[in-house]
């Protein structure tokens, strides 16, 4: 019980991580979202979504590393949702 509670947390800040990396990533190319969800083909809101710690589809990673100029691995690493 107690492992899978800590596996829980750890989750839960990886997802804050990611969600936190994103934001500040696309705030310091001075993109907005929607500059960002064009390059991804992706809607204004799902971009917001990533940014509020939501996992983001393996599909998208590419494109969003590319957008944010971010290295794909590093995406990949704090990436929670898998397809």
């Amino acid at each position: 019980m107690a492992s899978q509670l800590r596996r829980e947390r750890s989750s839960e800040m990886r997802k804050k991580h990611i969600g936190k990396l994103l934001r500040q990533a696309r705030l310091r190319r001075n993109l907005t979202a929607e500059e960002v969800a064009r390059r991804c083909n992706v809607s204004r809101s799902r971009v917001y979504q990533w940014e509020k710690e939501r996992s983001v589809i393996s599909k998208n990673i590419e494109p969003l590393a590319k957008a944010l100029q971010i290295p794909k691995s590093k995406l990949e690493a704090e990436n929670i949702k898998k397809d």
